[in-house]
């Protein structure tokens, strides 16, 4: 019995610290990316649980999703919250929430939402919504069904990893590896993805695909520059009062301490070592650099 408890202790232990980590992970993420993640979870579990248990026929999924019903614009802004499957959902989180953190560490909150809304969200959806109407009014002569509806955040993950490694390109990117056995070389990642939501990715659309990752390259290329706002205006929009519930929300990134792209390194917290603010070095300097009197040297006494 006693084997057994002895056992048991380091699967507790490292389960323990497996959920502090999530936990330090969860608290530092920024509102965009969080609103990204948890939204499509509620969603999925409103449309494959709650819904069903209460006998409703009602799917959120299918009112968001982007199809030619009515042409709604709003779809146009929604579609990716909508979802098929908690596993294709789980799949499409553990791509995005790394490259989310990033780009919105480094864009700041409020232009990285810009970003995200205009070029990865409502471009690819009219291009998508164009290819398809008229491959419809193609269909429609022949009097054959043909039904399309696309829904999912695959054109983000796809848009959003074109975009942040052409823009690095220059940088020293270390090679990424797949299932920690095979080496890809940072150049050929995004084309990895893509191949990997286009044939592995259960209901991923191809046309929604190909144009987000054509965005990407092309804003990665400075093309695109024009339909984002100035750095100076996003500073103005930050200081309006009718975005203070947003500017002023958890973990928001300004534009003045947008940078720092880096996800959180989890250090388990102890009693007997304090946790001192990284800012304590810096305010220590300018102390020093400010002193009016002669240095003295040690052991010149």
């Amino acid at each position: 019995m006693e084997q057994n408890n002895n056992t048991s202790r380091p699967y507790s232990s490292t389960l323990s610290t497996f959920l502090d980590h999530v936990k330090q992970y969860l608290a530092t993420i920024p509102p965009v990316t969080r609103f990204a993640l948890y939204t499509p979870i509620v969603v999925c579990i409103f449309d494959r649980i709650v819904f069903p248990l209460l006998s409703l026929q009602v799917n959120i999924s299918s009112f968001i999703s982007l199809n030619a019903v009515s042409f709604q614009v709003y779809r146009l802004v929604l579609y990716p919250f909508a979802t098929n499957s908690f596993i294709q959902l789980f799949i499409i989180d553990i791509w995005l929430l790394p490259e989310l953190y990033k780009l919105e560490r480094k864009q700041g909150s409020l232009r990285f939402l810009w970003i995200l809304l205009v070029l990865f969200t409502i471009i690819p959806g009219i291009v998508y919504s164009l290819v398809m109407a008229s491959i419809t009014a193609g269909k429609l002569n022949t009097h054959m069904p043909f039904v399309w509806d696309c829904r999912g955040m695959a054109g983000w993950v796809v848009g959003l990893v074109f975009w942040s490694y052409l823009e690095d390109d220059g940088q020293d990117q270390q090679d990424r590896m797949i299932a920690g056995a095979i080496r890809m070389p940072k150049k050929m990642w995004p084309v990895f993805v893509f191949i990997f939501f286009i044939f592995l990715v259960q209901d991923a659309s191809v046309f929604l695909n190909i144009s987000a990752a054509i965005v990407g390259f092309l804003y990665a290329k400075g093309k695109l520059g024009f339909l984002v706002p100035s750095e100076d205006k996003f500073i103005d929009y930050e200081s309006k009062s009718w975005l203070q519930f947003f500017t002023r929300s958890h973990n928001f990134v300004s534009i003045d301490s947008a940078g720092n792209s880096y996800l959180p390194i989890f250090m388990p917290a102890n009693a007997n070592t304090p946790i001192v603010p990284s800012s304590t070095n810096s305010n220590s300097n300018n102390t020093h650099s400010q002193f009016p009197g002669q240095g003295v040297r040690l052991g010149s006494g």
